[in-house]
């Protein structure tokens, strides 16, 4: 068995990810957590309503152990059935800043600690960005065509538009 990643040049990489990680980042004002409870409260327009219930099933999902198991080598030798498994955001995290965005030394260390596992934690990294990358455009095309939006109030309507008469043809006979 064999798997191949291709993976877009460093600089295109680097700054997708840097990008996709303020919707996870604990510290974001626009982490998804965040945003999901706002988008809540907004009027939204007919179907989009359960989209957004969509959308944050699959961001819970996304954060759930997979069927790729890494054990977590800051974790020691431990027992069989007492594992501590490494799950996606983890693995995006590692992979990340581990020295893709950006280099964290302990991230780093912990990455060569991975050894053979790197291709899997990899593997789950990429899911990861990808579902990011979803909830990305989800909220892009929420934002553009979803939200409800009420008319302007009657003060605020555009006046009738003028037709192409000249201004001499408004003056009183």
């Amino acid at each position: 068995m064999q798997t191949t990643l291709t993976e877009p040049p460093m600089k295109v990489l680097r700054h997708l990810l840097d990008r996709l990680r303020h919707l996870d980042m604990p510290s974001s004002d626009v982490r998804l957590e965040r945003v999901f409870p706002i988008i809540e409260r907004l009027p939204l327009k007919d179907g989009w309503r359960d989209e957004l219930e969509s959308a944050k099933a699959a961001y819970r999902t996304a954060q759930e152990l997979t069927n790729i198991h890494v054990q977590d080598p800051d974790q020691g030798p431990v027992e069989p059935g007492s594992e501590t498994w490494i799950s996606p955001r983890e693995a995006f995290r590692l992979w990340a800043y581990g020295g893709v965005v950006h280099s964290e030394y302990a991230k780093e260390k912990r990455w060569a600690r991975l050894g053979i596992g790197q291709a899997a934690v990899r593997q789950m990294g990429h899911d990861y960005a990808g579902t990011l990358l979803d909830e990305a455009d989800f909220l892009l095309r929420l934002l553009r065509h979803g939200i409800e939006s009420p008319g302007p109030p009657e003060s605020d309507a555009p006046a009738p538009r003028r037709s192409s008469a000249s201004p001499a043809d408004d003056r009183p006979a």
